[in-house]
């Protein structure tokens, strides 16, 4: 069992506080190191977004490029891979998911309730 990153925000309600910005960012740092000592190009072929970023109950991360769209990987994805240049090597597959994970980041700590979400609030 799993939820996108964009699936827990929605459900809260609410950005990412600082410490799980931190939480997060080790968790996957930790996850891409292990990718990438795998080698494995099939499994490093993915953008990382809200939406492709799995939080499991462990407290681990997972990422996945099942049922996300293009269109919601397009803000997240690096400015080269944009722009059709090729990933040459592991370095630059690294780039791009280092700054797909900062996007992602971004988002969470920016996150807004989207405006046909009703916010409820307890006093």
């Amino acid at each position: 069992m799993h939820v996108s990153l964009a699936e827990a925000l929605e459900v809260r309600g609410g950005p990412l506080e600082e410490e799980e910005i931190w939480a997060v960012l080790s968790q996957s740092a930790e996850c891409l190191q292990e990718l990438f000592h795998k080698a494995d190009p099939i499994a490093l072929g993915f953008i990382i977004s809200p939406w492709s970023l799995l939080l499991l109950p462990s407290g681990n991360i997972s990422y996945t490029d099942e049922n996300v769209s293009n269109q919601d990987l397009q803000a997240f994805t690096a400015p080269e891979v944009l722009q059709s240049q090729t990933l040459s090597s592991l370095s630059h597959v690294e780039k791009m998911h280092v700054y797909s994970l900062g996007m992602t980041l971004y988002w969470g700590a920016d996150y807004k309730i989207p405006l046909n979400q009703v916010s409820v609030k307890c006093f």
